[in-house]
């Protein structure tokens, strides 16, 4: 959902919302870095994520909406987009 719909949602302008988004994603992450919950995002090299795995048997990786520079040849551009999202296919 957009900022827009949500602000509609809670019955608030669209930056008001963007606002307490931002000051909420800060409480969350302060509160989960304080109780250990915090998950890592950055490590410096193979041997701290291959430590770190250790105490973590799961991985979750989001893959989703990945950015692509798009090609300017259009044959080689086809192999990157797949037009699903082209709402006048």
């Amino acid at each position: 959902m957009t900022e827009d719909v949500l602000g509609l949602i809670f019955g608030i302008e669209r930056s008001t919302f963007s606002k307490n988004r931002a000051v909420g994603l800060k409480v969350l992450g302060a509160a989960l870095q304080r109780t250990g919950a915090m998950p890592k995002r950055e490590f410096k090299n193979i041997e701290e994520f291959e430590e770190y795995m250790k105490d973590h048997p799961e991985l979750l990786i989001d893959g989703t909406e990945n950015r692509v520079q798009r090609r300017h040849n259009q044959k080689v551009q086809k192999d990157f987009f797949s037009g699903k999202k082209n709402v006048t296919q």
